[in-house]
């Protein structure tokens, strides 16, 4: 998938007018599915891109009423759990295999739909979904250095009480991490020979969790990414690591689990490991703590959100960082903060 693809609130209304429309269904009462993509922007609140071709999403259907560990449907193709279905160049999906297939059994049953993408976790862990657990093993995600890292999980859990007289079941995934993203401005020659950035971590006293279950059981997807019940925390000598900014003026980004943190910081880091000159002076990495504002102690980073700073530096001042926290993309104000040189 190119980018995750995701809905904030106010989606029912648009969804009727702004989903592709496929009316009717098969006769042996097959379910086909659809990523709610519109057409326009329509003022649906939707952004991101479409699916790729072959990009997989594991389907659970229990029965109407039910949650997604409840009861399933015994007759007919049997309890639809964990089955894979696979993407068209125009969001839409269709089996794996004959045995993915996902059917009414009668004319007035109805289904509830839950959907996540990818269908398997990145290396390696490469957790699979599964019948009886209904969570993703990602284990500590917090070294994000390695491009693919972590995976962007998505979810859906929208679509329900559907039958066979609504045609085709439309699937509006959103995002269950929260993300950081962070554009640092700076002058190279300022900085001195060398010191090129070469590390930006992110870390809070105490609440800001680094090994992730996504744990389809919890219900909404705003809090199915939990700790796994494991306490291993994000703290200034085991941090998050974001990839590094290949220059000044780019930008980078990285995901974490949801949660409270206390005292959250980006520390960025310029020059390699201190070094010793036998007739000259010692140098050394320069190091700036960035600390975000909390209005108390705490700050809590909701699934779905993004929250975005623009880093300026500088030897001569202090450096200022502002951003917005946005739904993945846009809106909202984030204070402006200010960082000190850790000497």
């Amino acid at each position: 998938m190119k980018k995750t693809i995701f809905i904030l609130s106010l989606f029912a209304a648009a969804c009727l007018a702004g989903c592709k429309s496929e009316k009717g269904t098969h006769n042996d009462g097959t379910v086909r599915f659809e990523a709610y993509q519109p057409d326009g922007d329509a003022g649906t609140k939707v952004t991101g891109t479409h699916f790729d071709a072959n990009d997989e999403i594991t389907v659970f259907a229990p029965l109407a009423g039910n949650p997604i560990y409840g009861n399933y449907d015994t007759h007919g193709m049997g309890p639809a759990k964990d089955r894979r279905y696979v993407a068209d160049n125009n969001d839409r999906f269709t089996a794996k295999t004959e045995g993915d297939k996902i059917r009414y059994s009668s004319g007035t049953n109805k289904l509830d739909f839950y959907a996540v993408y990818p269908a398997m976790g990145p290396k390696p862990k490469c957790a699979i979904v599964d019948q009886t657990t209904y969570q993703i093993d990602l284990g500590d995600i917090a070294d994000q250095r390695t491009a693919g890292a972590v995976v962007p999980y998505i979810y859906s859990d929208n679509a329900k009480a559907k039958g066979p007289g609504d045609g085709v079941v439309t699937l509006i995934f959103r995002n269950v991490f929260a993300k950081i993203a962070l554009e640092v401005d700076y002058d190279p020659a300022e900085m001195g020979a060398g010191n090129t950035l070469s590390k930006v971590e992110f870390f809070a006293d105490n609440g800001l969790y680094r090994e992730c279950v996504i744990d389809l059981t919890k219900g909404g997807y705003d809090v199915v990414a939990t700790n796994g019940g494991r306490n291993e925390l994000a703290t200034a000598a085991d941090p998050y690591y974001f990839p590094a900014p290949a220059a000044s003026g780019n930008t980078t980004e990285g995901y974490i689990v949801p949660g409270r943190a206390m005292n959250p910081v980006i520390r960025l880091t310029f020059g390699s490991a201190p070094t010793i000159e036998t007739d000259g002076p010692t140098s050394r990495p320069l190091v700036y703590l960035c600390r975000i504002p909390t209005g108390g102690s705490y700050l809590t980073f909701e699934a779905g959100k993004a929250y975005t700073y623009k880093i300026t530096i500088t030897n001569k001042v202090e450096v200022g960082i502002g951003g917005t926290i946005e739904d993945w993309v846009a809106a909202g104000g984030v204070p402006v903060i200010y960082a000190e040189k850790d000497e």
